[in-house]
């Protein structure tokens, strides 16, 4: 499968995704619906233990704390999304959520020191010029 295929599915998947999560904040806390899909998450992810060698998996202390601080950081910012998405519009809260690469790619060019060119600082401004315009008057 291409990249680009893969990249499409993964933005329709990602979408219908923040739609479903309006759907269960308006029916139960977002401290349960966190709890709730964090474990449903960790459940559907099981079959993929078949798809990983136990030699491929970096056990030392440096890979392990990442995963702890990625898991943290995942579960607190769900947790966030959920609590936005029960007291704010989905089209409001996804569309400002969504621009959390930009600090990514801030956070890559301070500490990896990877480069950012023009057209790539004109494309996050744009981005987030989109999401102001996306949740002006809400």
């Amino acid at each position: 499968m291409s990249p680009n295929l893969i990249i499409i599915l993964c933005i329709i998947l990602w979408g219908v995704w923040g739609f479903t999560n309006k759907f269960c904040n308006m029916q139960n806390s977002p401290v349960f619906v966190t709890l709730a899909t964090n474990l449903l998450y960790a459940a559907c992810s099981l079959p993929l233990l078949f798809k990983v060698k136990y030699q491929e998996i970096n056990w030392s202390m440096s890979a392990m704390g990442w995963l702890i601080a990625t898991a943290g950081l995942g579960v607190a910012a769900k947790l966030m999304f959920n609590s936005a998405l029960a007291k704010a519009p989905a089209s409001v809260v996804v569309s400002a959520t969504s621009v959390f690469p930009i600090v990514t790619v801030i956070l890559a060019a301070i500490f990896l020191k990877e480069k950012i060119n023009i057209q790539q600082s004109v494309g996050l401004c744009l981005c987030v010029s989109g999401v102001y315009l996306m949740t002006l008057n809400s």
